[in-house]
């Protein structure tokens, strides 16, 4: 099975060859990195931006009223921050235009502690992303969520937010993505030969042979999943 890194990965690869996404960038996005957690390796249109976090929002945003679909990443929640008074701007586009004008941009980045980051690499940002109006945020806790839910944003006319939580990235889920190869030990090691940039290889040399089963496939946003039914009691998490 797909690591919720690996399922990020090629969700963004359908978005660029099907979807109409012209730009994946941020701070190590591009090569050799692929992402400080390797979720963009191998993507054909991921490019480095400047260690500029308000830059990388403005430039999603007049990428976004231009017409264009983009993914951009903060690399790590914790500097997004400085950024609130753009993200207001982004979400209310579609009001204030009086629905003349969309900005579909989804803007990525990692959320939570689990990794020893210290103070600068441990914030939280989902509470504070759900009070800015106009955004749409998804946070997924496996691969499988996280690959639908990466396709519903990037179809999604209006800016998304989505929300990697650190400590997860690295876990394999126990469904299956649809069109990933394999569900057995064989699967995993096939997936990581595909799309995994090996360690130590070299970037500009380096393809990935992406699994020819992927689709569009997508989990509408906004609707909740009963993990387990029952008669007298209702609980809401995410």
């Amino acid at each position: 099975m797909a690591t919720i890194a690996q399922a990020i990965r090629m969700a963004l690869h359908v978005g660029e060859e099907n979807l109409g996404v012209t730009d994946i960038f941020g701070e190590d996005v591009g090569p050799p990195l692929g992402g400080v957690f390797t979720c963009t390796q191998g993507l054909k249109t991921a490019w480095n931006s400047p260690l500029d976090e308000r830059g990388i929002v403005g430039a999603a945003i007049g990428l976004g009223l231009a017409g264009n679909r983009c993914v951009a990443e903060i690399q790590f929640c914790d500097y997004i921050y400085n950024t609130i008074d753009l993200l207001k701007l982004a979400g209310m586009q579609c009001w204030s235009s009086n629905g003349q004008f969309s900005c579909p941009i989804t803007i990525m980045t990692p959320v939570g502690s689990g990794i020893r980051g210290s103070i600068y690499h441990s914030h939280s940002f989902d509470a504070t992303a759900t009070h800015i109006p106009g955004w749409k945020i998804v946070m997924p806790s496996n691969a499988y969520d996280a690959y639908g839910l990466m396709i519903s944003c990037i179809k999604d006319p209006n800016p998304c937010f989505f929300l990697k939580p650190k400590a997860l990235l690295r876990v394999r889920g126990d469904k299956a993505i649809p069109g990933e190869p394999g569900v057995d030990p064989q699967g995993d090691k096939a997936l990581k030969e595909m799309i995994n940039m090996p360690v130590g290889g070299d970037a500009d040399k380096w393809n990935p042979k992406w699994p020819e089963g992927l689709s569009d496939w997508e989990i509408p946003l906004g609707q909740a999943e009963v993990k387990h039914a029952g008669e007298h009691i209702t609980v809401v998490s995410y």
